[in-house]
């Protein structure tokens, strides 16, 4: 079972996904920003569903985390308490959100071809076909594949980091 709030986001997520991004993805760019959209609420399904607040309030206001030398000994024993700032999980989300720009122009770039048999419309619309011979040699395959590569690895690296680096816990205990 899960809370009221994990609940509401997960139908909202599968509406915003069955609904506007998939009727867009045949006839509109702006799938790609609905997308985005969708992939990054997962994590605010997440904290919201082990208790996590997601919206400030008296019980739970926004908190700036200082690193320690900028802070004073005090507000560094503050950390603690992350799952009660509001700021984390949109943290969270602005990561996958911006993640998936790089992500997904590599590969619709690696696979036009069966983007364009598919009458998908991911990148077209924005330029005319003279920026498409002219970005050949900046754009070539490699590099879209590169772009994704890196992409895959790059996600799970800034995530790792984040553990690694979260405050109030000491790794070497």
């Amino acid at each position: 079972m899960c809370n009221p709030t994990t609940a509401l986001l997960g139908a909202a997520n599968i509406a915003l996904y069955a609904g506007p991004y998939t009727w867009l993805k045949r006839r509109s760019i702006w799938n790609t920003w609905v997308g985005a959209v969708v992939g990054a609420v997962p994590p605010l399904m997440g904290w919201a569903a082990v208790g996590g607040t997601l919206l400030p309030s008296a019980a739970h206001p926004l908190a700036l985390h200082l690193p320690p030398f900028l802070a004073d000994a005090t507000a560094a024993t503050a950390a603690a308490g992350a799952l009660e700032n509001p700021l984390a999980p949109w943290a969270l989300f602005a990561v996958m959100f911006s993640w998936q720009f790089p992500h997904f122009h590599a590969l619709a770039h690696f696979v036009r071809g069966a983007a364009t048999c598919a009458a998908l419309v991911p990148l077209s619309g924005l330029t005319t076909w003279g920026f498409a011979l002219s970005s050949l040699v900046p754009n070539a395959v490699k590099r879209a594949r590169a772009l994704f590569m890196h992409s895959l690895w790059w996600l799970p690296v800034v995530l790792g980091l984040m553990i690694v680096h979260k405050p109030g816990v000491d790794w070497l205990q």
